[in-house]
Formats: C-alpha cells, structure tokens, sequence
C-alpha cells in the first residue's frame, strides 16, 4: 500500500517585497536571507514531503480562517516576525491556539529567550553561568524621560550585580534584537566616559527597547548546536569564533581589531581576509566540553525543543576561562551551507538532509505524545482521511509505515 506523504507547511518571511515597499531597512531584517528559502523547500521535497509555502504570519492567517491548515500533518516554523519583542511568538501563539503541530520552541520559549534580560533572569534561577548585568530602561508612565545618566545609575545602583558593573569593559546592547543587530564596536565600553555616549547612541536607533548593560566577557566565543528535546536533546557540535586581532593587531583600524561579533564584523566575507574566522571547535577540548554542556543544561532548563543553538563566551583567555550564556536561539538558521546551526551539523558528519529529518522526527514524535487519545481512536479504527485533523491525518499515517 502506498503512503500518502506527510504535508509540511513551510513558514517563514520573504523579506523582499517589505523591502521593495520602504517599511523598514535591510538592516531591520530578523531572518533568514531569502535565497536560502527555495533551497530549504528543494530538500523537504527531495525527502518526500508535500510542501506549502506560507509567507509570513498574514499568509499564515489566510491559511487558518480558510481551513486549508486542516490539511497539514506538521508545520517547520523559521519565522521570527518583524514588529514587537515578542515577534518570535507569533506564529507559535497561533499553531497552538488551533492545535497544529510544529518546529521548534513553543510561544512561551520564543518570547522569553528573544529578551535578554528576561532570559538570564531566569538563567540566574537555575544557577546557569551568565555575564553580571542591568537592564537600562525607559519609564513608560514618566511624562519625561530621565536623563541618560540618571537612568544607568539607577540601573546598576538596583541590579544585584550593581558592584561588579563598577568595573570595565563593560558590554551594552539592545535587549531583543540578533544575527548581531545593533551590536556597534561603540558597544564594548573601555571607560566610564565612553558609558553614556554608547547607551545614547542604541536608544538612538532602538528607543522602544530597553538596553542590556553586562560585563564583556573576554574569553572564547563558542556556540553550540543541539538536536533533540527534553532528554532525546544532544550536542551535535560547534563552532568558535576567532578574532584575528588576538593573533596580531597588524596595521590595522582598531574598527577592524575588534574582539566580538559586531553586525560589520559579522557580516563580512569569511574568506579568511576579514576580522573574524568561523571554524569546528574541537569537542575534545576539555574548555569546548564545558561550554557544550552549560549549552545543554541551558536547552533543557529553557524548554527549547528539537535544534537550536546556544551561544556562550569564557570570562577570560587561558585555561582557567569559565563558560557563560550569551544568548539562546530557540529558532535557529536553518540555511545549507549559511546558517551556524546547518554548518555545525555538516562538519560533525550529518548531512543537510539527515539533519531536516532529525528536526521534523523530532516534532513529529513530539505530537505524538500531545495526542495519545487521537491515536487510540485511530488504531480503533474510527478515522478516516478525509476532514481529520492534522494531528489524526499524522497518527493514521503513522499506523500505516
């Protein structure tokens, strides 16, 4: 008897026609560059699945007031939205308001880990390693905003951590940006005069979020991919970050011997001319050992599911260096051969297409258990293909491979 293939519906954001129209810069992008899109739904198809391209929450919105979504076994969710700081969660709120199995992290998780100074709050909780920190905020019930300076002193003055945030480098970013979005070189903060300038010149650009002021972090940059959920999660690599100014300042601008991952430095060309490599950390490195552990503890305390990854960076140079979260990306680039957590997967042996099976797999196994009584009527034999839903179409399928 032949199967009926799984239908994937295949949400993300094409970011060009929001381009074309003048609603907000490249630089506002969140995801994935479009033209890894197509090569995404290549692979799913290749696998042999039925795939339905959904663009974006309002296409999604379509898809769901039309009843079309009654038709998909699973949803793989790469959307990170485009207004708000829980923009992540969109697309995950909906799914789970009309019972649709997907992807990745639930809204909840999604909604945390995009703010960051929410997420090593609750890091904090657990007992997990992260940078002392203050979070610089705006009163929105103030009729006038204080006084940068007033701000930031209420901020440390407050904070837990408010004596070591008395020593430099210190490090400042917006609170719910990535893909290293509003990270300046002006960011690292070597003195208290360079202090208020740096916190004015993101609240320029990033008025509407809070600020996150921690201490820099000097030690390697590590980040972590893990496949799996809850007790089935494990590390499956990682890569480091390399800045060639810790190897030789050379002639160059002290723009160009930064020592983090700014938006330019980021984004340059990894040809091995620019400020920054990207190479297979060795997980027989007892340091890349306790960093791919802290990174696993983070996982599971979270509640991320099914592939991610976890950034982390060392106190200091030198073996005595002690791991910390940076950030949490519960909803990872997933592009061949361009995001982190795709490369990671390669480089330690499991091809592109073995590691979109592992994520859908691990999903699938996930909806599963969500609806044992659906199963039972299934195997009772009371279902029948037409008009299921989603979940009841996966567990008849199931029951038939």
């Amino acid at each position: 008897m032949t199967s009926t293939p799984l239908t994937i519906a295949f949400v993300f954001d094409y970011k060009s026609p929001w381009l074309a129209l003048g609603l907000f810069k490249k630089e506002d992008s969140h995801d994935t560059d479009d033209h890894g899109i197509p090569n995404i739904v290549c692979t799913l198809e290749r696998l042999g699945y039925r795939v339905v391209q959904v663009d974006g929450i309002k296409n999604l919105v379509e898809h769901l007031a039309s009843g079309e979504y009654k038709k998909w076994d699973l949803v793989l969710n790469i959307a990170e939205g485009l207004h708000g700081l829980a923009r992540e969660a969109h697309v995950p709120c909906l799914l789970e308001a009309y019972g649709i199995p997907f992807t990745f992290a639930d809204a909840a998780t999604t909604a945390l880990c995009l703010d960051k100074g929410r997420t090593k709050m609750v890091l904090e909780h657990f007992g997990i390693a992260t940078a002392p920190f203050a979070i610089v905020s705006r009163d929105p019930q103030a009729g006038l905003v204080a006084r940068t300076s007033e701000r930031v002193k209420s901020a440390i003055e407050t904070s837990r951590h408010g004596p070591e945030l008395r020593n430099y480098p210190l490090f400042a970013k917006p609170i719910g940006e990535g893909t290293s979005k509003g990270i300046l070189v002006s960011n690292k903060i070597e003195r208290p005069d360079d202090l208020i300038p740096a916190i004015d010149q993101l609240e320029a650009v990033y008025g509407g979020q809070d600020i996150l002021l921690e201490t820099f972090l000097s030690g390697r940059e590590i980040t972590v991919g893990i496949i799996g959920t809850g007790e089935d999660s494990k590390v499956i690599g990682a890569n480091e970050y390399v800045y060639k100014n810790r190897r030789t300042f050379g002639g160059r601008r002290i723009s160009d011997c930064i020592d983090f991952a700014s938006d330019d430095v980021k984004n340059a060309p990894m040809d091995g001319k620019g400020p920054m490599d990207v190479v297979s950390a060795d997980l027989s490195d007892p340091q890349v050992h306790n960093a791919c552990q802290l990174a696993l503890e983070t996982w599971k305390a979270l509640r991320c599911r099914d592939a991610g990854r976890i950034d982390t960076r060392f106190d200091k140079m030198g073996e005595t260096g002690k791991p910390h979260i940076l950030e949490v990306n519960p909803i990872a680039g997933i592009v061949p051969d361009w995001s982190d957590l795709s490369t990671i997967a390669t480089r330690n042996g499991i091809s592109y297409d073995d590691f979109l099976k592992q994520i859908i797999g691990s999903a699938l196994k996930r909806a599963e258990q969500t609806y044992p009584q659906d199963r039972k009527s299934a195997e009772n034999g009371k279902a029948v293909m037409h008009g299921m839903t989603s979940q009841d179409r996966w567990i008849s399928y199931t029951l038939r491979t």
